[in-house]
């Protein structure tokens, strides 16, 4: 292929590229959307309606029908009748039926039904107002409420400004604002010169407020304010904090002094029984909510408050949800998020107690007395650990005799014991085991404080003002010469009648000779 040859095949490419492309920028062209690029008058306060000019030029050419129909002159929110005229493809020239008014608002709008040839619409509604009012006085804020830098106790005041002159709504949404931000509803009297703002949620406590009116602010004759006018407030009048009047059992029986984290000293309450529920009363209505995720026990406690519906209280009751245990120190944290009604926080406190009241002891076994001689009610003998049980003066099997063991059980409030379920337990709990089937222990039955229903021999030692007697009677056979460890025992669970439980597993081993 000679020189001349490929030139031409170049050119030819390149031509086709180059229609190609304009034909790819007249396509992009064709979906630009339309916009108006001038409109007159462009002034918002005319001196003289003298040779006014409505017109609007758009950025490509329009459907004159379409733009036609999207065209308005409003005349004090009126819309006035006239021809149309066109000086150019792009531009619309407005000529109403009548002069101009003087002292009259006017509005030009075009809405976004206008479209150029290609079918794109305007890419929003365009408004623009001017005035032929010959009034040139700035509207002024005469007053406002709440008053600059007051307190106000409500959290949804409202904010009420009044102006010297009816002014332009539109222009004050735009100039009017509240810093921190927060939303609201407006209302309208005194024919627009006077606006209330009622806010939708509540401002917060203790902070302070900030309200701004812009000098873009408008009167009905589109005078400006002269500067921003500013005014502030906060919110809450009452500033002192919280605090506990006193915190401890529901009843009053014993309350708590919290701990001083300054005096080098810890405070440990004691005497809280297990079963007690807390009351803490404030000096005045805390926040329901900022109070229940401030409390903290240690050891973990789970509680409920039975009086956590209402959103204010000024006297709390923790229920735990399980009994507390006995012989254990807790600590109560009421950290400083508890908030009174204007928001004002709580010293934080910490309260230590010790549960060890004495009806909530748990019950003991003090000692055990076995009846050794069947036939003797005098022949009682205490056991100790690693004694011997002498099973002499009882048959061999497979004859039994009836004895008895007393069991001595230390309890909180004996008067207050719940004789039955005593019984119960120790039927339930109390066991005698023994190796090598030296002897057979058959449980018969239990009598609980065997001097007070009759029985005889009564205990013996006398049982001790917290102590109460348990007679355990056994058909018991020995098997002579042939030894054994016993196992006497008490197992886990076992209650004392008051709902105090044994603290663990309790034994006693004895050798059987």
């Amino acid at each position: 292929m000679d020189t001349k040859t490929g030139c031409i095949k170049a050119s030819a490419l390149f031509l086709i590229i180059g229609i190609a492309l304009a034909a790819a920028s007249c396509s992009i062209f064709n979906f630009l959307p339309l916009e108006i690029k001038d409109w007159s008058p462009k002034e918002e306060l005319i001196d003289s309606v003298e040779g006014i000019v409505i017109s609007v030029s758009f950025s490509s050419q329009v459907d004159k029908v379409k733009t036609e129909s999207s065209f308005s002159l409003l005349e004090n929110g009126k819309r006035l009748e006239g021809k149309y005229e066109w000086p150019e493809f792009n531009s619309l020239k407005f000529i109403p039926v009548h002069t101009l008014m003087e002292n009259a608002q006017y509005e030009i709008q075009v809405s976004t039904d206008c479209e150029d040839l290609n079918g794109n619409s305007l890419l929003k509604q365009f408004s623009h107002r001017f005035s032929t009012s010959s009034d040139r006085t700035r509207p002024e804020v005469i007053s406002v409420s709440p008053n600059d830098e007051s307190t106000v106790s409500g959290r949804q005041t409202p904010l009420v400004i009044n102006f010297s002159e009816p002014v332009d709504k539109s222009s004050f949404y735009e100039s009017f604002s509240v810093s921190p931000d927060i939303s609201g509803s407006f209302k309208w009297a005194s024919e627009n010169s006077t606006v209330t703002f009622t806010p939708l949620e509540e401002y917060e406590y203790h902070t302070d407020y900030t309200v701004t009116v812009t000098e873009e602010l408008k009167d009905l004759s589109f005078n400006t304010l002269n500067e921003d006018y500013i005014f502030k407030f906060s919110v809450g009048t009452d500033k002192d904090k919280p605090f506990i009047l006193s915190a401890g059992e529901s009843g009053g029986s014993l309350n708590l002094t919290a701990d001083d984290p300054e005096d080098g000293i810890l405070t440990v309450n004691s005497g809280w029984e297990a079963d007690w529920n807390f009351t803490i009363i404030f000096n005045e209505d805390v926040d329901t909510d900022s109070l229940t995720s401030a409390l903290d026990f240690s050891p973990a406690v789970n509680i409920s408050m039975d009086n956590s519906g209402q959103k204010y209280l000024s006297q709390a009751t923790l229920l735990p949800e399980t009994r507390l245990e006995y012989g254990k120190t807790y600590k109560l944290s009421i950290d400083g998020s508890v908030k009174d009604r204007e928001g004002s926080a709580l010293e934080p406190l910490v309260y230590y107690f010790t549960v060890n009241g004495p009806n909530t002891k748990p019950p003991e076994i003090t000692r055990i007395v076995f009846l050794e001689d069947p036939v003797s009610p005098f022949a009682l003998t205490e056991l100790n650990y690693g004694d011997t049980l002498s099973l002499a003066d009882y048959p061999d099997s497979p004859g039994s005799t009836e004895g008895f063991f007393d069991i001595y059980i230390s309890a909180a409030d004996v008067l207050s014991v719940d004789m039955d379920e005593l019984k119960l337990m120790v039927m339930s709990h109390f066991d005698i085991s023994i190796t090598n089937s030296a002897a057979e222990f058959i449980t018969k039955g239990v009598v609980i404080d065997p001097e007070s229903a009759g029985e005889t021999p009564v205990p013996n030692p006398s049982p001790a003002a917290d102590e109460i007697v348990a007679r355990v009677f056994m058909d018991i056979s020995n098997s002579s010469g042939t030894a054994g460890i016993t196992e006497l025992s008490l197992s886990e669970g076992f209650e004392d009648g008051n709902g105090n439980e044994i603290a663990g597993k309790w034994l006693m081993h004895l050798q059987k000779n």
